[in-house]
């Protein structure tokens, strides 16, 4: 018996999030999708998303790209992610997400053109920039000033945030992505198995709140975590997840580190 057929589960509760349906919005993002729709109120035309490593911004850019109204204001939402030595290689891939010849002459210009012809149709582009690295920025910093119709958020950790803010021409909107209070970890174990499929709570009180000691209430780490102990209750025949388990999983993962 697979650890799915053990715990009466219809799917994983701790995988990458694919769909809306399986978003968890804990304090921090509400937060942040409301740092975002000021951001588009107030006719910025940039921000940086700012975390730990394990806070959850991929996820969180993902969610925002299936919205289509921010603040008010249609936005059509494409994303990207850093990796690139060039801002032409970072253009490149903003004309790919825009489904525009990455290979065109006058590339800037072609993205300019797109972003306005939207603009004037009363939707805004809406530009996410997973682990932005300096040459993204920089080709960030080229086109915010063209035109107002682009709105660009830089998803970074707060280590690489000085060398970003180094290479741009403006003063962005800053975005904080915190880590989960207890509160938000306790919603998020319960919200995910519940979603999957459980007819009971699988992580008892105890589990949870161990859970959140151990991983600084990190969404990446809380999910691992979570993840491993459902196989190894399952592998044990257990019927809930209890703090002890969750500790056996730390050691174990520090063990293999």
């Amino acid at each position: 018996m697979n650890f799915l057929q053990h715990w009466s589960l219809s799917r994983s509760p701790f995988a990458a999030v694919t769909s809306y349906d399986a978003f968890f919005s804990g304090n921090p993002q509400r937060e942040a999708t409301a740092r975002l729709d000021y951001m588009i109120r107030s006719a910025c035309r940039s921000a940086i998303m700012l975390s730990h490593r394990g806070c959850g911004v991929t996820t969180m850019l993902r969610r925002f790209t299936t919205t289509s109204g921010v603040g008010g204001t249609a936005v059509q939402p494409v994303m990207t992610t850093g990796g690139v030595t060039s801002k032409r290689a970072a253009l490149a891939r903003l004309a790919v997400a825009m489904s525009i010849d990455p290979f065109s002459d006058r590339l800037a210009q072609r993205i300019e053109e797109s972003v306005r012809a939207l603009g004037r149709s009363q939707v805004k582009t809406l530009w996410l920039i997973d682990r932005c690295d300096v040459a993204t920025a920089e080709a960030a910093s080229v086109l915010a000033g063209t035109t107002s119709s682009l709105a660009i958020v830089m998803g970074t950790t707060l280590e690489s945030a000085p060398g970003l803010q180094d290479a741009l021409d403006f003063c962005p909107l800053r975005i904080d992505l915190d880590a989960f209070r207890l509160e938000d970890t306790i919603g998020y174990v319960r919200f995910a198995v519940a979603a999957a499929g459980a007819k009971s709570q699988l992580f008892d009180d105890t589990a949870i709140v161990r859970l959140h000691e151990l991983t600084d209430g990190r969404v990446a780490m809380i999910a691992a975590m979570s993840a491993l102990a459902l196989l190894a209750g399952a592998n044990a025949g257990a019927k809930s997840i209890g703090a002890t388990l969750i500790e056996s999983v730390q050691n174990e993962l520090v063990r293999a580190a």
